[in-house]
């Protein structure tokens, strides 16, 4: 296994890419120091080609900051009908390509698990067995792409479905496995509406050597005050800034971009190396158990939705209202990039 010294090209201040931020990142580009790209966009060449025509706004950002790839391509957590750990060679093949582009930088995958090929990625059970899964498939994924494969939550992490473990024990089962190196959202923990006490708590409790940054979604509220408790016990050399839930207002960006930087400021906390731990072989019960895991639907899926559509109140139309502002910002964007200067297209 790799340790925490293969993310250090990845210190600092990041923010992750999104299309509607293009010209707002490249225009306070020298406030932080790389940008994680979202792979997922990129790695379907057909849909890259109508998202982004010959990649010139990749090629642009790709020659202004340093970047990292971060997607859920491997499905790391997908149980496959031989119990193989493998990947599939198409999908490696495109990534690799990829990451040639950054020159092999580490790389982060969600961990979730794909019922269909081509279907949305869905949270792993926080179990014992889930853990031992993971960091196989993350040795295995390391090996195939040779590079450091670093590790995400599917948050939020207050799904009943995974109530085995908590986060902190189910990482600690990762890492108890050989698996290292997880990027972790303050964000999928603030979902779990955890008081301060609790939060500290359970930052305590975190294997903080193996945690090679720290990430936030949305501008405010609990999410930068869990990250803050965080910081406090783990010291990151890393946050990484992304908008995954809440876009708007583009003009907070730049105080983000300062928040996150007093966060790595203050001395970066130096864990021992990580111990060498070969992930041992999966027991073919365990991983029948996530297989049927996988096949079994979520509950209250149905009865949730009902209960979010039946919930017009007040608030609903004001974020109706919000949304509709939102849309016609996204329409002048839209509108603004749809014909690139003639240096874009040569």
């Amino acid at each position: 296994m790799e340790t925490s010294d293969n993310c250090r090209r990845a210190e600092g201040v990041g923010v992750s890419y999104h299309p509607f931020l293009h010209d707002t990142l490249l225009n306070c580009r020298d406030l932080f120091d790389f940008v994680e790209l979202p792979l997922d966009l990129y790695v379907d060449p057909a849909r890259a080609a109508l998202l982004d025509p010959g990649q010139h706004r990749l090629r642009q950002i790709l020659d202004a900051k340093r970047c990292v790839w971060r997607g859920s391509a491997l499905s790391l957590g997908t149980v496959g009908p031989d119990d193989d750990a493998g990947f599939s060679p198409h999908t490696l093949r495109r990534i690799r390509t990829l990451l040639d582009m950054i020159e092999a930088e580490p790389y982060a995958d969600i961990i979730g698990f794909r019922a269909a090929e081509f279907g949305p990625l869905q949270a792993m059970p926080f179990t014992t067995q889930a853990a031992h899964w993971i960091a196989i498939r993350q040795a295995a994924a390391q090996d195939a792409l040779g590079v450091p494969v670093r590790l995400c939550l599917p948050g939020p992490v207050s799904d009943t479905r995974r109530s085995e473990l908590d986060v902190a024990d189910f990482l600690n089962s990762i890492v108890a496995h050989g698996g290292s190196g997880v990027v972790l959202d303050a964000t999928d923990l603030s979902a779990a509406d955890l008081g301060s006490d609790a939060a500290r708590d359970l930052a305590a409790r975190l294997p903080a050597a193996h945690i090679e940054a720290l990430s936030v979604s949305g501008t405010g509220g609990h999410g930068w005050e869990t990250l803050r408790t965080l910081a406090d016990h783990i010291r990151p050399a890393t946050v990484i800034l992304r908008r995954d839930r809440q876009l708007f207002p583009l003009d907070t960006i730049e105080t983000d971009i300062a928040c996150a930087g007093e966060l790595v400021a203050r001395p970066a906390h130096e864990p021992p190396p990580a111990a060498v731990v070969p992930p041992q072989p999966a027991n073919s019960a365990d991983l029948a158990a996530l297989r049927l895991y996988q096949s079994a639907p979520a509950p209250d899926e149905a009865s949730r939705d009902l209960r979010e559509v039946a919930g017009q109140s007040w608030q609903n139309w004001r974020t109706q209202v919000d949304d509709l502002h939102k849309a016609q910002q996204i329409m002048a964007l839209m509108s603004k990039g749809a014909n690139p200067p003639a240096a874009w297209r040569g």
